[in-house]
């Protein structure tokens, strides 16, 4: 019986346990696929920062929202610098950094995403581009608080 446990708790490599069903849960940058495989959201004066992660390689992609608690979140964003006079904490995000590996693009100057949250989970997608090309992706699971 033991043994039947053991074999049952092997490692999900299909990245199914989100919660969800696993689909979607990448993005695309560069013409490569990449997989999300958690979130985590971190408060700091007045801001939210939303991660999504993997962690072989570690890559990356983090969102601010400027003047916004977490628990406020929810709804359509499109990106506007943080310091423009016009950032609206209830219409835009601040700013978004993809993280590849060693490598940091942060030149992303246009963008939307749609999120929503249920209890500890999240729903999220996204689009932006800059001078270092284009990124889409979604990610449907859990979010830690950090």
């Amino acid at each position: 019986m033991l043994f039947a446990v053991l074999l049952s708790c092997s490692k999900d490599d299909d990245n199914t346990d989100n919660g969800g069903d696993g689909a979607g849960n990448s993005f695309t940058f560069q013409g490569e696929n990449h997989p999300t495989e958690s979130a985590t959201y971190q408060l700091a004066v007045n801001n939210t920062v939303i991660s999504l992660n993997s962690f072989d390689p570690d890559n990356q992609i983090i969102f601010l929202f400027r003047e916004a608690a977490y628990d406020d979140l929810g709804g359509n964003y499109t990106y506007k610098d943080v310091f423009d006079p016009d950032y609206d904490p209830e219409m835009n995000f601040g700013d978004m950094t993809v993280y590849l590996g060693d490598d940091i693009y942060e030149d992303f100057n246009e963008g939307s995403l749609t999120l929503s949250k249920d209890g500890n989970n999240i729903d999220i997608a996204y689009s932006f581009s800059g001078q270092s090309g284009s990124v889409t992706g979604s990610y449907s699971g859990p979010i830690a608080g950090q």
